[in-house]
């Protein structure tokens, strides 16, 4: 069998997120199962590191602090601009997200806070600074085409769609 999970393998998972006080914040329950492509850091490294060399049907829990999982809450992440250079076009409320032009590429940010002057954006990840417990079980687990392996992500809508554009002839 060559279904384990290991690097360049597609993985499907039944995925929940919960705080610390056990409220669910994220969970594929009703939307279908969450899939990604294993060993190219598409999942926090711990949820990696317990899912390598499983099979489906696995299933565990997993608490993670923040330097385990999405960081710290960095104030100094906190930016803020002047309400009117945020672009007209997106919603302008508390919780919208937004792309900034950084010294190292695009950012996306959230605004924090917003009136008629000035915007404070977040740069954080939104659940920076949180203990977080994950629920795993692995529904199933694929070859990656090399396609998927060249853009680093599961194509979910079929190789038939995809476009043959994988010139790469070492894809490990």
């Amino acid at each position: 069998m060559n279904d384990q999970v290991k690097r360049n393998k597609i993985v499907y998972l039944d995925l929940t997120i919960k705080n610390a006080a056990g409220e669910i914040l994220e969970t594929t329950q009703d939307a279908g199962e969450f899939s990604y492509l294993h060993g190219r850091g598409n999942l926090l490294p711990a949820l990696e590191n317990v899912l390598e060399g499983q099979r489906p049907g696995f299933s565990t829990s997993l608490t993670l602090v923040p330097e385990a999982a999405f960081g710290e809450y960095q104030e100094d992440l906190l930016v803020r601009v002047p309400t009117a250079s945020l672009n007209p076009d997106v919603p302008q409320k508390i919780g919208e997200a937004v792309q900034f032009q950084g010294p190292d590429g695009m950012a996306i940010l959230v605004i924090k806070s917003i009136d008629d002057t000035e915007a404070v954006l977040d740069g954080n990840h939104p659940l920076a600074g949180q203990t977080l417990q994950f629920e795993l079980t692995i529904k199933a687990v694929r070859d990656a085409h090399k396609d998927e392996v060249k853009h680093r992500r599961p194509h979910p809508a079929g190789h038939h769609l995809m476009v043959s554009d994988s010139s790469v002839e070492d894809l490990d």
